[in-house]
């Protein structure tokens, strides 16, 4: 979902929407896909630019209603009794399949995350009980660009 200054309601309504559906099937087993700027941690790669400049700047002004949003739907999967997993990916990058991913628990040790890699390890939470009632940042350990080859990338190129 793109940046926007206008309320964002879309995570909130459709963890609503979901644990609702969920409930009425008797299904009781949740991953969400929020995001690692979501939480009160820094990242160990992303030293001095991203943790105390990059990151508050975008969580503080562009980013504002999208993350108030992501951090509702967070509250409302952890009230329910619903066995959830809150999934935070770091900077999402391309990659043509999976690649080597590590998961921890309300940290994030990486800065960037492939897609194919957050989507590996959504598809692990339907077996996975480790991480049950627990948010996991999920990182990419190998073949993840730098954050400036990252920056660069999303700057000149047309979406």
């Amino acid at each position: 979902m793109p940046y926007t200054r206008k309320p964002v309601n879309a995570y909130s309504d459709g963890i609503r929407n979901i644990a609702a559906a969920m409930s009425r099937h008797q299904v009781n087993r949740l991953a969400v896909v929020s995001s690692s700027a979501t939480g009160p941690h820094h990242h160990a790669d992303g030293g001095f630019p991203l943790n105390r400049v990059l990151q508050p700047l975008i969580t503080a002004t562009i980013g504002k209603t999208t993350y108030r949003d992501m951090r509702r739907m967070e509250e409302l999967a952890r009230s329910s009794d619903l066995e959830w997993t809150i999934m935070r990916p770091s900077g999402l990058f391309d990659t043509p399949g999976g690649t080597r991913y590590e998961l921890h628990q309300d940290q994030a040790p990486g800065i960037l995350t492939s897609r194919a890699d957050l989507a590996a390890s959504l598809l692990e939470q339907a077996t996975d009980a480790r991480f049950v009632r627990k948010a996991v940042a999920v990182t990419t350990s190998d073949g993840a660009p730098t954050l400036f080859q990252m920056l660069r990338r999303e700057a000149f190129t047309t979406h």
